[in-house]
């Protein structure tokens, strides 16, 4: 479903714009840099799913990109303190992987009934 992929474009749009709305203490970078890292990939993988002809591929790499964004916290050096930037990082990762395992499972079905 062709929907799934377009929130997940949405959502890295989100993600990027986020990485700048919520402000990070200083020496933050690889913070800010991972969200925007995160944000281009699902925004481009949503975006290519979305306009590409179905392709679960696309749809499980969108969900692996939400994994890895739930996990980013874990890995970029955040000294310590937990935000709303981060609460926000895992929120969009789960969706993102929500929604690609969705994508993925719902062009299986079609393409099951369809052969």
């Amino acid at each position: 479903m062709k929907a799934y992929s377009w929130m997940n474009c949405v959502l890295g749009i989100w993600l990027m714009v986020a990485a700048f709305v919520f402000t990070y203490s200083t020496g933050m970078r690889p913070a800010t840099t991972e969200e925007v890292a995160m944000g281009f990939i699902i925004f481009f993988l949503g975006g290519w799913d979305g306009l590409a002809r179905p392709n679960q591929i696309l749809s499980w790499l969108t969900a692996l990109a939400g994994l890895v964004t739930i996990a980013a916290p874990w890995w970029v050096s955040y000294s310590g303190v937990r935000t709303f930037a981060h609460a926000n990082d895992i929120v969009v990762g789960v969706i993102v992987l929500i929604l690609g395992c969705a994508g993925a499972m719902s062009q299986h079905r079609a393409a099951r009934v369809h052969a």
